[in-house]
């Protein structure tokens, strides 16, 4: 057949765009993942999404993207913040960094109320452990971002950019802050369990109860 030949794209030619896909993420969105990753992403689009190896690498990218929201960037993830971020101090990073939150607590209270939902506010200061897959660093909610919450899914990936590093730690603020969606299953099951035995009642109310 005179046109089958011409539209079939060989595995080497294939594969020979996923460096360019790594750089569509990295360049446009601050996201750097693993090699090894991106080709098994690819992988399994190829073989679940119709037509897949016609597309152009900007659609490819984006698929790849909805894929990784929902992966574990402590494995998948490459490093895309600048070396031994957490030694910066008074240091203005212009990214944007895609990182992603492992968890949140409310440090404006006492431990006890610490992992319980509470609205933003001047009165709530959100704590954030964040990675870049790398390395990891702490993001302080510096003013009220809205679209955090304490019970955001862990795993949870978000845009950081124009921010303040003050000794290691990121001041977030909501003009620098964009909450791009995801999470991680594993990371979000242990999270619940934690939380859970953190919001026990102390043994003492248990026992006066009884």
């Amino acid at each position: 057949m005179a046109g089958t030949k011409d539209a079939i794209v060989e595995p080497t030619e294939y594969y020979s765009t996923t460096s360019t896909i790594s750089r569509i993420l990295e360049d446009e969105l601050g996201l750097k993942l693993k090699t090894e990753w991106l080709d098994s992403c690819l992988r399994g689009l190829e073989t679940s999404v119709s037509g897949f190896l016609t597309f152009d690498d900007a659609k490819k990218a984006k698929l790849c993207f909805e894929k990784f929201l929902d992966s574990d960037m402590n494995c998948c993830g490459a490093g895309v913040l600048p070396s031994n971020v957490d030694q910066l101090n008074s240091v203005d990073l212009i990214g944007p960094f895609v990182l992603q939150v492992d968890e949140i607590e409310n440090v404006s209270q006492p431990c006890q109320d610490r992992y319980k939902e509470a609205s933003p506010g001047f009165d709530r200061c959100l704590k954030l452990s964040m990675t870049d897959g790398v390395q990891r660093v702490v993001g302080l909610e510096f003013q009220p971002i809205k679209d955090l919450k304490v019970f955001s899914p862990a795993g949870l990936k978000v845009a950081v950019s124009n921010v303040n590093v003050s000794v290691g730690i990121m001041m977030l603020a909501p003009e620098g802050f964009q909450v791009l969606g995801g999470s991680v299953e594993e990371l979000e099951a242990a999270w619940q369990r934690f939380v859970a035995e953190v919001n026990k009642p102390p043994w003492w109310d248990v026992f006066n109860q009884l």
